[in-house]
């Protein structure tokens, strides 16, 4: 299918470095990156909204602007006096229509653009028609963006929370306008939340690299000495933010694997690499318990279970069972959101200094799935919805298990160092064999 000259085909073929040349396009982006943060306190994260069920195109049309403007060549600082050259310029750049060109001359011109600073007052921001927009795609009130972010921060207070507490909609507790207000609330809140209320600034605070490597250490020791190292050593891989940075942020994001062994297995907890590992951490007091403070776990076990592919063979069910539910009006949101990978997200004590560090765990269960899995917890979010899209334009469903047909067709792999080209005939669901990708 000739989809080349698609937007997501150009932004995928571009670099786009954490800091731009110019420091102008890196602040505008942080900027544009600030206002999707917004934009989700207020509405949701995609299909996160029961009401509606939608992408939060808002958002996302600010993360691929925010994107664009730190990969263009075009250097803002250079057109401070050519604002109508300026908007020319970013017209011929993917994901920036009239609206967000706008936003950007505005940035050059002020240095803001008016829907930060609304939503920064919480107030409702200035859409695209030059109105407020009072509510969003939702029906969900855009006021208070500012308020809902700060107090969905809050360990185990998610956007959807936050927007019930500002709001007044909250079934057991009165409308709160503050993290201020919320804090005052401490002793009557859910359990839950106080450990986050009590912690929240420390979990806010960036990880020291020594004590992220303490954490990964602890964690390669454990699984050693309950796994075994035959067929090689077990991995503790840096993914999220860690890995893109190359410097860990406020919290710890490790991929557990082994280059032969599955990872997952069994139907109890004690079965698993996940859920061994994280009885010793609870033992040995590193990881908080969940009687303790905030932990979401999923312990899926869903690799060993295989079913009859059209073909004959078997295919892991965790691999394909949503992948033709995919279409073009998801904007490749499907990413962790379809994960069946064991994980465990959680808070750190250190057993050195008694700070707490967020801690996320993630096992990949088996090994030909490692690149998906690395893929996906590695993000950068939007690159991930982004590969996924164009898998879609494609007739693919990428997923952080494999890579799959949609439907019957021929897939050509080409060649490159120890591989030949190869044309395979692919059914419907098939999923492209883990020894050509």
């Amino acid at each position: 299918r000739a989809t080349s000259g698609s937007a997501t085909f150009a932004a995928l073929s571009r670099a786009c470095p954490l800091e731009h040349a110019d420091a102008r396009n890196t602040e505008c982006a942080r900027q544009l990156r600030e206002a999707e943060k917004y934009e989700i306190a207020a509405q949701g994260d995609d299909y996160a909204d029961s009401d509606l069920k939608t992408t939060n195109t808002e958002a996302l049309a600010y993360a691929k602007a925010a994107a664009t403007v730190l990969s263009m060549d075009v250097r803002l600082s250079e057109w401070t006096e050519n604002l109508a050259g300026l908007k020319r310029a970013l017209r011929r750049e993917p994901f920036l229509g009239d609206f967000r060109t706008a936003q950007i001359c505005e940035f050059v011109s002020t240095g803001s653009f008016e829907a930060l600073r609304s939503f920064e007052r919480n107030e409702p921001p200035i859409g695209s028609d030059g109105q407020r927009r009072i509510v969003n795609s939702a029906r969900r009130s855009m006021h208070g963006a500012a308020a809902k972010r700060e107090m969905g921060s809050v360990l185990g207070i998610g956007w959807r929370t936050a927007y019930q507490l500002y709001e007044g909609e909250h079934p057991t507790l009165p409308k709160v306008r503050s993290l201020a207000e919320l804090k005052a609330l401490r002793d009557s809140v859910p359990p839950s939340w106080r450990f986050g209320l009590d912690h929240h600034d420390e979990l806010r605070n960036p990880v020291p690299a020594e004590e992220a490597n303490a954490i990964r250490a602890a964690v390669l020791e454990i699984v050693d000495a309950q796994q075994g190292v035959e067929g090689g050593a077990w991995q503790a891989s840096w993914v999220g933010g860690a890995r893109r940075r190359m410097w860990p942020g406020h919290d710890v994001d490790l991929l557990v694997w082994h280059p032969t062994k599955a990872g997952s297995w069994g139907a109890a907890t004690d079965e698993c690499v996940l859920g061994q590992l994280l009885g010793e951490l609870e033992r040995r007091g590193l990881l908080r318990t969940r009687a303790e403070a905030w932990q979401m776990r999923s312990l899926n076990h869903r690799h060993r279970v295989a079913i009859e592919s059209a073909d004959g063979g078997t295919v892991r069910g965790h691999r394909r069972d949503h992948t033709l539910r995919m279409g073009v009006t998801t904007h490749g949101f499907e990413n962790l959101s379809h994960d069946k990978t064991d994980r465990c997200f959680g808070v750190w004590r250190s057993p050195t200094t008694g700070e707490h560090h967020r801690v996320d765990l993630v096992v990949c269960g088996l090994a030909e799935e490692l690149p998906f899995s690395m893929l996906a917890w590695t993000g950068s979010r939007l690159l991930n919805r982004l590969l996924r899209q164009r898998a879609i334009d494609l007739d693919l469903a990428l997923t952080p298990h494999a890579l799959h047909a949609r439907q019957d067709m021929t897939v050509v792999i080409d060649a490159r160092p120890g591989v030949e080209r190869r044309e395979i005939q692919l059914r419907a669901l098939q999923e492209i064999p883990f020894e050509l990708m």
